[in-house]
């Protein structure tokens, strides 16, 4: 074998490699956050990855629960990596990830200095291991209060968009709580419901933050009705609701109390906001939906919004209408209709007006009169 042949022979294993390394990188290689790992520092052995470069591809179940800090990958000894979210560019991936979960993670040396680890997921929705694949809480600061609120309450949607609480004091007693301090502002019937989970208290027109107003949440209602465990016992697996009165244009207003796990068995004029359902004596878990039942017409069921009072005349864009449309005249139409002139009948055989029509009845007179003559010419 000349040089020649070594040469071209050490080619040919050189792109053999190259093209089995670019083959190995478009499959997605599989392993297991190992036992090194902490919530904030992963660390797995994964076959086929020796080198970390643009697209290196690794599918990881997930053996720990990742920090709200931020966490890092080292894959084979590689280095550790940070873990950024790829929906956003600047962002270090926080999300709370539990036990068992498998995350795809894609290489990205230009996103950040020194390289990153892009983290493609959906959104954890474990139901035995996690309960916060289960609660929808805002992403950014829409929401503004309306009024002064406390830490722990439930806040309901006012018309302009704010969010109200249900009552504006700090007092813990059960019946304070839930009748002498609730907020009288009216509210849209179904507008939103959400809890603030944090310790803080917000002013008037202060925005509430990200990530602490939640529409779907298992809480506990000792701060929305009252502190007391004795005074507030729910009955576990039975649905709690918020009780108001319909102040008609769609608008409610918080009754007294303002909560109940009963629906009424008569006629008494509130309606009845479903919350959600008890998870135990002074617990709730918050549901994203929010029917309303009325008592009506001898039974409990679904409130619509049929209080319509407003007139014509409250009405800005109500449309001209013709005379004819309210009294019958033709008067004010630019095309009229042609109506045949009603002729005058006479009812007798002794007027000589040639525009009257003779009655059916004379014409009877007449018939009968020359049947008779017929009869006397006959005999």
């Amino acid at each position: 074998m000349t040089w020649l042949d070594d040469a071209v022979d050490a080619i040919n294993n050189a792109l053999e490699a190259v093209f089995v390394k670019k083959v190995d990188r478009s499959h997605i290689s599989y392993g297991q956050v190992d036992s090194n790992s902490t919530s904030t520092a992963f660390t797995a052995t994964v076959d086929g990855v020796d080198t970390l470069a643009d697209g290196t591809t690794v599918m990881l179940r997930n053996g720990y629960v990742t920090s709200a800090e931020g966490f890092t990958l080292d894959v084979n000894n590689l280095g550790a990596k940070p873990v950024y979210n790829s929906m956003a560019d600047a962002t270090r991936d926080t999300t709370i990830f539990n036990i068992n979960y498998t995350m795809l993670f894609v290489y990205d040396s230009t996103r950040v200095s020194g390289g990153c680890w892009i983290c493609y997921r959906g959104y954890n929705s474990d139901k035995d291991t996690n309960t916060i694949g289960y609660q929808v809480r805002t992403n950014s600061s829409v929401f503004t209060a309306a009024d002064k609120g406390y830490r722990y309450r439930l806040w309901l949607q006012c018309v302009d968009g704010k969010l109200m609480p249900v009552n504006t004091s700090t007092s813990t007693n059960a019946t304070a709580n839930r009748s002498s301090y609730m907020n009288t502002r009216k509210f849209p019937l179904g507008g939103k419901i959400i809890y603030n989970s944090t310790k803080a208290d917000y002013a008037a027109n202060d925005a509430l933050p990200a990530g602490t107003m939640w529409q779907q949440y298992n809480l506990t209602l000792g701060y929305s009705f009252n502190n007391s465990g004795a005074a507030l016992t729910l009955t576990s697996g039975s649905p709690v609701y918020m009780i108001c009165t319909d102040e008609g244009d769609g608008m409610g207003k918080l009754a007294s109390p303002y909560y109940t796990q009963t629906l009424p068995n008569s006629a008494d004029g509130k309606l009845y906001i479903f919350l959600g359902l008890a998870t135990g004596a002074t617990t709730m878990e918050l549901c994203l939906e929010h029917p309303i039942f009325v008592y009506k017409n001898g039974a409990v069921g679904l409130w619509s919004d049929n209080s319509h009072t407003h007139t014509k005349s409250q009405i800005t864009d109500f449309p001209t209408l013709s005379t004819v449309a309210t009294s019958g005249s033709y008067n004010d139409l630019s095309g009229k209709p042609t109506i045949p002139t009603v002729p005058t009948i006479a009812d007798n055989l002794t007027t000589d007006d040639a525009t009257q029509t003779l009655s059916a009845k004379q014409g009877k007179v007449l018939n009968d009169l020359i049947g008779t003559a017929i009869s006397y010419i006959n005999q």
